[in-house]
């Protein structure tokens, strides 16, 4: 009993953090099952609907309503609750003594206030309807129709009010309350004909909420699927922390309260019970409602923000196949582990973010390292790695990132000068949000070229990846489906070019280069498990990227006894040039979410170190550091570490 009254409270403890979304308000209009005081405010100088006591401050439960308990989860005060409910309310203009749900949104449209585009707008109704007349209808399909056209009339007219963000849950399986299972039992087969009348009416609603859409640009509506909450905890009450969903505190449905049950003589009993009257949840229960909503809400903007860091991945992957062949090209220009059937071993190394920034390293002659009796053939294992984390901005979130990569590589001398080959790569990595996580495996093939002659160089390079991810992870915000889980593919094509030149002055060497690397990533879209009606459906996203950049490179070679050290500092600007908008897409409760992050900032100052040391003719090491000096959202961190054996 007391683990279930600690967990009823930790609904009401939970942090706004649950949705991501911005809210000015909430504006609710509807029934008993939102209305926080308007009935019995209208009725309680006659005959108090519903009687308080039992019932809490006009609440028909014994405690707040979901709405209310919303408003903490959204970062709202209880004061930016607008709630024009009132129990007993069909989804038309009556029947009294309150407003019908269509009458309500009438008067708030005319009268106002209107709602405003930052405004949270909840519509439900439609459960009077069908306690009213379901069981007994001979009509249940124009009872349904006539119930979804006044929501849908409701929602049109908040639409043309200004409303852009609304709210609409659907209804619940009237005949698996206390009530319905009792009107079950007296005429056998009274909460099958409900329950099928219901699953009608959340039919309809959906696609007439999905027409409204598609007429209504930059307006999100979305359903909350209460229906399948509600299944799920009558089928399972233990694992909503609830241990009596039958029984309820009182034997009645207001007015017509009934006597108490016993079954929540205590708090502790309260707040493991599922219904207060035959009807109506408990505060507990309506904490599980809110909790669940703030999940609805949250879910398409959390989902869809993960998206541009695996795309981020992709690419920072992508360019490390592209460093691993710089460094390639640049210890050939260099002549150190030249063609001749030798082995480059490296261990531990990062890239920047193009993996073009690093210049050229045509020294061969200054280090006496040139040699053109060499044979044609060369190989090449490369083992990279790299770390950092970009800020949030406008529909992406905020992620760390680290990232390792091993290539292995021919290439082929085809004139003095010219050499040209191939390289595939394994990479593997892992981005982390708050919130969530992601994992990424791909596998690259690359094509590759380079020349160089009297200084000058051009190297090229195109390249093709596998991706996976195959661990998605994403943080629900509801207690008992925490985590969402994902995987999916797609690939990424990319191609880059370097120029440069490397000019003596002094004793030392000073290079100027340019760079430009484009990638193209796509992922295919997927759809969520483990988290029940909570999983979203991420529809498949592309991004590309064109990122050019300017550096110059200053080097140096020093002799002693036993070894050859040649260092060198470089610092490049990098610029993005594609505007791709990397539109992505998040849907949850037959609703959809569409942000357009962009690129993100598109200039970063680079700045690198590193040092070759030739041991012997047979060895050489190297060690080199890159990273941002300057970058608007974020830093990127790139460790190089080498080692060159010649045989």
């Amino acid at each position: 009993m007391r683990r279930t009254l600690l967990l009823s409270a930790a609904f009401l403890a939970l942090p706004a953090a649950a949705s991501a979304q911005t809210y000015g308000g909430v504006q609710a209009f509807g029934d008993s099952l939102t209305d926080n005081g308007n009935l019995f405010a209208l009725t309680r100088n006659v005959f108090p609907v519903p009687a308080s006591p039992p019932y809490y401050a006009g609440r028909f439960s014994n405690g707040p309503v979901w709405v209310e308990q919303l408003m903490p989860r959204l970062g709202l005060s209880a004061s930016a609750l607008d709630d024009r409910a009132y129990g007993g309310a069909e989804t038309g203009l009556g029947p009294g003594p309150g407003p019908g749900v269509l009458a309500q949104v009438s008067q708030a449209v005319s009268i106002g206030p209107r709602p405003g585009p930052n405004t949270l707008v909840v519509v439900w109704g439609g459960a009077n309807d069908y306690r009213n007349r379901g069981r007994s209808t001979p009509d249940p399909a124009g009872l349904v129709d006539g119930a979804v056209n006044n929501l849908r009339q409701s929602l049109e007219l908040l639409v043309a009010a200004g409303a852009r963000q609304i709210l609409v849950p659907n209804v619940p399986n009237l005949g698996d309350t206390p009530e319905g299972r009792e009107q079950d039992a007296a005429t056998p087969g009274t909460a099958a004909r409900l329950n099928g009348i219901i699953a009608g009416h959340n039919t309809a609603l959906a696609q007439a909420v999905e027409r409204l859409r598609q007429a209504s640009p930059g307006v999100r509506i979305t359903v909350l699927d209460v229906n399948a909450l509600f299944r799920q905890v009558v089928a399972a009450p233990a694992t909503y922390g609830f241990t009596n969903a039958t029984v309820p505190c009182l034997l009645g449905v207001a007015p017509d309260i009934g006597p108490a049950s016993g079954a929540c003589a205590t708090p502790e009993a309260a707040a493991g019970t599922a219904f207060f009257d035959k009807l109506h949840p408990t505060t507990a229960a309506h904490a599980l409602i809110a909790q669940y909503a703030a999940a609805t809400l949250g879910g398409p903007t959390a989902g869809g923000n993960a998206a541009p860091a695996r795309a981020q991945m992709a690419m920072l992957s992508t360019a490390e196949q592209a460093r691993a062949i710089s460094e390639r090209l640049a210890a050939v220009r260099g002549g150190q582990n030249g063609l001749g059937g030798s082995v480059t071993v490296l261990g531990s190394g990062l890239t920047t973010l193009t993996g073009a920034t690093t210049g050229g390293v045509s020294e061969g002659s200054r280090l006496g390292l040139d040699d053109s009796g060499e044979r044609p053939f060369g190989m090449f294992l490369y083992g990279t790695h790299d770390w950092g984390d970009r800020e949030a901005r406008e529909g992406a979130a905020a992620f760390r990132y680290r990232g390792s990569l091993v290539a292995l590589g021919a290439d082929y001398r085809v004139a003095p000068g010219l050499i040209v080959g191939a390289a595939v790569g394994y990479g593997f990595g892992e981005s982390s949000l708050d919130g969530g996580n992601a994992e990424a495996r791909s596998w690259k093939l690359s094509a590759y070229a380079g020349y160089h002659a009297d200084g000058f160089y051009a190297d090229a390079d195109l390249g093709y990846s596998i991706d996976r991810y195959p661990e998605i992870r994403r943080d629900t915000g509801f207690a008992f489906t925490p985590q969402a889980r994902g995987d999916t593919r797609g690939n990424t094509w990319s191609a880059g070019a370097t120029v440069g030149y490397d000019a003596p002055v002094g004793g030392l060497t000073l290079g100027p280069f340019a760079g430009a690397r484009y990638a193209r990533v796509r992922t295919d879209g997927f759809t969520e498990t483990g988290a029940g009606s909570l999983n979203l459906a991420i529809d498949g996203t592309r991004a590309t990227s064109l990122i050019g950049s300017l550096g110059v490179r200053l080097g140096g070679v020093f002799t002693a006894d036993t070894a050859t050290v040649a260092p060198h500092v470089r610092l490049a600007w990098e610029h993005e040039f594609s505007r791709d908008a990397r539109r992505v897409t998040a849907r949850l409760g037959g609703g959809f979410l569409t942000t357009e992050p962009g690129v993100g900032a598109r200039d970063a100052l680079v700045a690198g170190v590193g040092v070759r040391v030739k041991v012997s003719d047979r060895l050489s090491l190297v060690a080199d550091y890159a990273g941002t000096l300057a970058r608007a959202d974020g830093r990127d961190h790139s460790l190089l570490g080498k080692v060159e054996v010649k045989f």
